[in-house]
């Protein structure tokens, strides 16, 4: 039996504009109907009845939305550009409280140097707090991590004492900018949070 689409038929009325999207989708139907399970064409898979002709909508490594597979894994991609973004920010912010205490990190600031819109910048962060306690979040878990390698490298009390200062004065040395922060008295630190959405 011979495909003949619908819209092969004559007709002597004007014919109606249609949408793309649902004239493609009867001609599908009409398909389906011709060729469908049972029905395969000439040089089709006999065991998954696949179709000869190519339809970039079923063909292999593509969704139900013709998405290859390059396509699909674009979010994971993006995730992982959002979060390099979020990095140069934290940086950029230390850098400035760093220089101007934390009066002087302002998001207008910040987004300046970033080279972007302070309304960009909210994509990314919430608020000044939220960057701010990401920053002694980040600076706090990685002196914690650094002293606990440390001490793991020795045995003796005595030893891993000296290597946990040396340690700590190690990262006071290579992040200033962070030490600064996390430890200065004059920046905000956990009880100036508590009671605030930030508290957690």
């Amino acid at each position: 039996m011979l495909f003949r689409s619908p819209f092969h038929e004559k007709s002597s009325a004007p014919r109606p504009e249609t949408n793309m999207s649902l004239r493609r989708d009867t001609i599908l139907v009409a398909f389906d109907r011709e060729f469908g399970p049972g029905k395969h064409l000439p040089g089709a898979n006999p065991e998954t009845g696949e179709p000869a002709v190519s339809d970039p909508c079923r063909r292999k490594g593509t969704n139900d939305h013709g998405l290859t597979g390059d396509t699909m894994t674009k979010p994971a991609r993006a995730a992982a550009e959002i979060e390099k973004v979020r990095e140069s920010i934290i940086e950029s912010a230390v850098g400035l409280i760093a220089a101007g205490g934390f009066a002087g990190m302002t998001m207008r600031r910040l987004a300046v140097k970033m080279e972007m819109s302070a309304t960009n910048l909210y994509n990314y962060f919430r608020s000044k707090d939220e960057i701010y306690i990401t920053i002694l979040i980040r600076g706090f878990r990685d002196l914690y991590d650094r002293l606990h390698r440390a001490r793991d490298r020795a045995r003796d009390p005595v030893e891993q004492a000296k290597a946990v200062v040396s340690e700590y004065l190690s990262f006071g040395i290579d992040n200033f900018n962070y030490y600064d922060i996390m430890f200065s008295p004059s920046l905000p630190k956990y009880n100036d949070y508590m009671g605030t959405p930030y508290e957690a």
